[in-house]
């Protein structure tokens, strides 16, 4: 078993076991309220679950983290480097590098949003950012 928590547009944890992925939409408005909500959801999880988050540019999972650890106890934490930001910027690099398509390297699935272009963004087909 393990907990995977999107900090993403749409705030999700997955509950996952070898055999089947469960997952839960949690509701919550502002960054701020997501402690009661996990606190709540994972009161009946082992200390020692790997927990992975991720988040658009990384730095909600720090915080995420730390807190899992510090307030929850949870001992085996882990976040994606840099979100999903860092991680499409990584499959842009490697297809330049390698000449291979980036929906080929990638195992994203979805849109980004980033906040300062405020619209999702996807990985382009050929290489370019879409509006360039």
């Amino acid at each position: 078993m393990c907990v995977l928590i999107s900090y993403c547009y749409e705030p999700i944890i997955y509950i996952t076991n070898i055999d089947s992925i469960n997952s839960v939409l949690v509701l919550w408005q502002v960054f701020s309220e997501s402690w009661d909500v996990l606190r709540k959801r994972l009161e009946n999880t082992p200390k020692d679950v790997p927990i992975y988050t991720f988040c658009t540019g990384g730095i909600r999972c720090v915080k995420v983290n730390a807190w899992l650890e510090k307030e929850l106890g949870f001992t085996d934490t882990a976040r994606l480097g840099f979100g999903i930001h860092g991680y499409m910027r990584y499959v842009e690099e490697e297809a330049a590098r390698s000449g291979v398509n980036e929906k080929e390297l990638s195992h994203w699935r979805g849109a980004n949003f980033i906040f300062y272009q405020g619209t999702p963004r996807e990985l382009p087909e050929g290489g370019e950012e879409e509006g360039e």
